[in-house]
């Protein structure tokens, strides 16, 4: 099935979506991937409560796994009885999957709530969510309205944990209605990427860092020098890939550019000089 991560790796590169399809062996073991998922279901788990009682369609099988046709049928019988709130309510249409974080009840249809643990929203929110809608409808399922719950930032905890305060509601229905037309043109490319057997050619772009770094990027960068203009300090990222599509790749490459700070200069000159590290005495008072 196309999941919609599945959808959104491919919105980001369709060569990622293909390498977690065939070679998933060749991601990065990510810390901070890891930490924002553990933060992201900490907090889904507690904006379950934001409409009062709900019914969640989570089902496992004995290995673990989630058992998609328990929830699928699970969550059909629910909508048929108009539950006011549904938690990981769980559609399937022509091989595209989603499981809906809150679907909630509201004028004759229903309203998804896509749970973030950001504090604002972002494009790749309303590709999540505009593809999600796509499913839903296609199963016959009146959607009402598009939100995303992240958190308020400016909120203060006081002795008790106010989820009310804890979270804001953004109606996300411009970004949906961008995505919207790019649905099925994207799913279908989606599917022949994936039935392909070779690998897509794709080089290294701005994509790799947007709107996550990918886990990939080792694999997909593997040309590259040991040091080179991707590791320069504080050296913006749309420039890093200017220079890269330009041929300047390398420390040695680099020399050449007029427009580099003194650092990185330093960083370049102590790098190919093998020169150790550099102190800056001045700053600690040393003289």
């Amino acid at each position: 099935m196309l999941s919609k991560s599945k959808y959104c790796a491919f919105s980001q590169c369709p060569k990622r979506l293909w390498l977690q399809a065939y070679r998933p062996e060749l991601s990065e073991d990510n810390a901070a991937l890891d930490a924002r998922m553990e933060a992201g279901n900490e907090v889904g788990d507690l904006a379950r409560g934001l409409f009062g009682e709900f019914t969640e369609v989570t089902a496992r099988k004995e290995d673990g796994r989630l058992d998609l046709s328990r929830m699928i049928a699970r969550t059909r019988q629910l909508v048929s009885e108009n539950h006011p709130v549904i938690c990981e309510a769980a559609f399937s249409y022509e091989g595209n999957y989603c499981a809906v974080d809150i679907l909630r009840r509201e004028n004759g249809g229903y309203a998804i709530y896509e749970v973030k643990s950001a504090t604002h929203e972002a494009e790749i929110y309303g590709v999540d969510i505009a593809y999600q809608k796509y499913v839903l409808e296609h199963c016959g399922i009146s959607v009402t309205s598009t939100y995303l719950v992240c958190i308020n930032s400016d909120y203060v905890r006081g002795e008790e944990l106010d989820i009310q305060q804890l979270f804001k509601i953004v109606d996300m229905s411009d970004w949906v209605t961008l995505e919207s037309p790019l649905v099925p043109g994207k799913i279908k490319h989606a599917g022949e990427i994936l039935a392909r057997k070779e690998e897509p050619t794709l080089d290294i772009a701005e994509r790799c860092e947007e709107p996550y770094h990918c886990p990939f990027w080792g694999y997909c960068a593997r040309h590259l020098p040991e040091h080179s203009v991707f590791d320069l300090y504080r050296l913006p990222r749309k420039k890093k890939f200017d220079f890269y599509r330009r041929g300047i790749i390398s420390y040695a490459d680099a020399l050449a550019v007029p427009s580099l700070s003194d650092k990185q200069l330093r960083q370049i000159q102590f790098r190919l000089s093998d020169c150790g590290t550099f102190i800056d005495k001045g700053a600690f008072g040393i003289f």
